[in-house]
């Protein structure tokens, strides 16, 4: 996201060229920024206004300057292996998006779609400054992202199951629940930015795909029959050797944006950590050398560790990357630490004294447990009192509780309650 780095400096450029002081880029101010950079004839400027002037009132305006600078013309875009940009709101449990991704991803890249993916309440508000600062072809919003706006808002729960039955939600609606949206609708940059709500049902995560590709088939192909025409006089100009320049720049700064994230993310880490050697009795250099296999499995947040350990994925994370397995002993420490250290997995670890769970049974429960939205003992004793838990696990396509466990699971959920006072 280094692009935002440079906002600043975009305006200058723009109102240095508007001499007149009006807000907007006429044809002779264009013409008179593009003749002091190189020798184009009126013919190519009369051109690129064409390309750059989204709303066609004539004039640039700032976001249609900084589009032309930072990402060329539409024409320029699609020529680029015609790729496909979709910006994703997203609230998937780590579980369940680590089951989708290949599948997701890889359809998507067979089609040339770039997904960038902003998961989780907290990093949807980024969405709103990189679709307006971006080329974005389509912003896609899960069920997950949906229900998780709604949140507690009960008048609004017999409406979101009416809309994820019939796979669609009433725009207005969706503006409430997710006022966001409303405002990348206003400010981005791209005339072709669509809503889809993307669907995928556990059992085809393909179907989704494959609906919001039928969906951007109607634009894509005649955009990119267009585009085709103007690629060698694109393609001889000038500004690719510029933007190849400026796009090394961006990288090096988004490689140094990401270096300075893993350090925070690290330091941030090393408390938890210094909790998990206590506990194992580890000398320093013991330490270390699991430590550093830990930051090489990406497990160096307390998030990455806690749900990899308790929910009984790391050997798969691990081949994945080609990094070598944990020591036996290791694993057992880290997964004993991990399941002490959250609540839910440390009551599904008092649950197994009762049901006889092994460990891989019990990292299956607290994936379903995670999956169902039960992250925390609360809303799984509210899900068990009120009979739910297995409708929840079936609709997700999990298998339900047996007789013996729920009847556990009930005698745990009462203690809870009284417990806790929740009656």
């Amino acid at each position: 996201m280094a692009t935002y780095a440079s906002a600043e400096r975009v305006k200058k450029i723009f109102l240095e060229a508007d001499t007149d002081k009006n807000g907007v880029l006429s044809k002779d101010e264009l013409t008179a920024v593009i003749q002091k950079l190189s020798k184009w004839d009126d013919e190519t400027v009369e051109e690129l206004m064409k390309q750059c002037d989204y709303n066609k009132d004539g004039m640039l305006q700032i976001t249609e300057f900084v589009d032309f600078l930072f990402r060329g013309t539409r024409k320029q875009r699609e020529i680029q292996e015609g790729t496909i940009t979709c910006v994703s709101l997203m609230a998937m449990h780590e579980a369940y998006y680590d089951d989708l991704h290949d599948i997701v991803h890889d359809f998507l890249q067979k089609h040339q779609i770039t997904r960038i993916d902003f998961n989780w309440e907290d990093a949807w508000p980024n969405a709103v400054e990189y679709c307006e600062l971006n080329h974005v072809d389509v912003l896609s919003i899960d069920s997950d992202a949906i229900r998780v706006a709604v949140g507690d808002r009960g008048e609004l729960w017999y409406e979101r199951d009416m809309w994820f039955d019939k796979r669609e939600i009433p725009e207005e609606k969706l503006f409430d629940v997710l006022p966001l949206v409303k405002e990348i609708f206003a400010k981005s940059l791209n005339p072709l930015l669509a809503l889809e709500i993307l669907w995928c049902p556990p059992g085809s995560p393909e179907g989704g795909v494959d609906r919001l590709r039928r969906n951007l088939n109607s634009w894509n192909g005649g955009i990119k029959k267009m585009l085709r025409t103007k690629e060698e006089q694109l393609a001889a100009n000038e500004r690719f050797k510029e933007r190849a320049s400026h796009m090394e720049a961006l990288i090096a700064a988004a490689e140094e944006a990401e270096r300075i994230e893993k350090e925070k993310d690290l330091a941030a880490f090393k408390p938890l950590w210094d909790q998990v050697v206590a506990k194992a009795g580890w000398e320093d250099a013991k330490a270390q050398q699991v430590f550093d296999h830990m930051v090489r499995g990406n497990m160096y947040t307390e998030t990455w560790y806690i749900h990899a350990f308790t929910e009984g994925h790391v050997e798969k994370d691990l081949e994945k990357i080609g990094v070598e397995q944990f020591a036996e002993d290791d694993m057992q420490i880290l997964t004993d630490f991990a399941f002490e250290h959250d609540e839910l997995s440390k009551t599904v670890r008092y649950l197994a004294s009762k049901t006889g769970w092994d460990v891989k049974d019990q990292q299956q429960v607290v994936h379903k447990l995670r999956r169902v939205g039960c992250v925390h003992p609360r809303p799984l004793q509210v899900s068990i009192k009120t009979g739910s838990l297995n409708k929840q696990l079936k609709r997700h396509k999990f298998l339900p509780f047996g007789d013996k466990s729920m009847e556990i699971l009930e005698g745990w959920a009462s203690l809870y309650a009284a417990s806790h006072s929740l009656g």
